[in-house]
């Protein structure tokens, strides 16, 4: 699910702002969300990812 959120973020980012990451840019945030994720107390893999 976060990988489809981050993806999601940066589709309304490049629509109504027109503000467009480069791929391993947005793989970067996609990185950080998951260490931001893991330190808040997410246990399990599978509730951020749709596939492991």
């Amino acid at each position: 699910m976060l990988v489809m959120w981050e993806i999601w973020k940066e589709r309304n980012g490049r629509v109504f702002q027109r503000r467009e990451s480069s791929v391993p840019s947005l793989l970067g945030k996609i990185k950080n969300e998951v260490v931001a994720w893991r330190l808040a107390g997410a246990k399990h893999r599978g509730s951020l990812f749709l596939r492991e």
